[in-house]
C-alpha cells in the first residue's frame, strides 16, 4: 500500500499470492502425474504445460493488479483490463467474508451506488485485511455486512442485490461447470484415441 499524489494505491500481497499458488499446486501436480501415468508422457506434458501457462498468467495478473483511489475516481487494474468509476457515484459498501467450498473464506467488498447497484466488486483474496481496512476508511461511506464468515446462500438472504445470477444459483453453475469439464475430458480422450489410431496406420 502507498500514497501517490493524494491517491491511495493498493497492490496484491505477494505472500498471499504465493501461498494460494502453493496450495493449488498440490492437487494440480498430483493430477498431472496421474495423467502421465494413465494416459502417457504426451498427455502428462500437455497437462504440465497448461499448468505452467496458468502460473504465468496468475503472476502477470498479480504484477499488473492494483486498486487506486483518487479524490475523483475508483480504479481497479488487472491483466488486460482497467475499470474506472467516478468516486462521487459511491454511496455505500457491503463487506463480507465469503466461504467458498475447498477454497476457504475470501473477503469481498461490494461498492454500491445510491440505487444499490454494484459499481465495482473487489475480491480481497490477494489483499491483506489491513489494506481492505484502509480502503474502507478512505472511501468514508457507510459500510455494512455480516460479522462472521458466510456462504453465498447466506449472503443472498441479507444482501441479494449484490450477488450475480451465478452466485444466487450455485448448484446450476456447478452442474454447468461439471458438464463443460466432462465435455473437455471426452474431447481429450477422443483426441488421444485418434492419435493412437493414426500411429498404427
Amino acid at each position: 500500500m502507498s500514497h501517490v499524489q493524494d491517491a491511495l494505491v493498493l497492490t496484491p500481497s505477494r505472500r498471499r499470492v504465493w501461498t494460494r499458488l502453493a496450495v493449488a499446486a498440490v492437487p494440480v501436480v498430483t493430477a498431472t502425474i496421474g495423467i502421465w501415468v494413465k494416459a502417457g508422457p504426451v498427455a502428462g506434458l500437455i497437462a504440465g504445460a497448461l499448468f505452467a501457462v496458468m502460473v504465468v498468467l496468475l503472476l502477470l495478473h498479480t504484477h499488473r493488479s492494483s486498486i487506486v483511489l483518487t479524490p475523483y475516481e475508483f480504479i481497479e487494474k488487472g491483466l488486460g483490463f482497467q475499470r474506472r468509476r467516478p468516486r462521487g457515484r459511491i454511496a455505500r459498501l457491503v463487506r463480507a467474508n465469503v466461504v467458498v467450498p475447498r477454497s476457504g473464506a475470501n473477503e469481498t467488498l461490494y461498492v454500491l451506488d445510491a440505487d444499490n447497484d454494484v459499481v465495482i466488486r473487489l475480491y480481497g483474496a490477494n489483499y491483506t485485511s489491513q489494506d481492505m481496512d484502509r480502503l474502507v476508511e478512505a472511501l468514508a461511506v457507510p459500510c455494512e455486512g455480516p460479522d462472521r464468515p458466510v456462504t453465498y446462500a447466506e449472503l443472498a438472504r441479507t444482501h441479494p442485490h449484490v450477488l450475480s445470477w451465478v452466485e444466487r444459483h450455485p448448484v446450476l453453475m456447478s452442474l454447468a461447470i461439471l458438464g463443460v469439464l466432462l465435455l473437455l475430458l471426452a474431447v481429450f480422450v477422443l483426441s488421444m484415441l485418434l492419435l493412437d489410431m493414426t500411429g498404427y496406420v
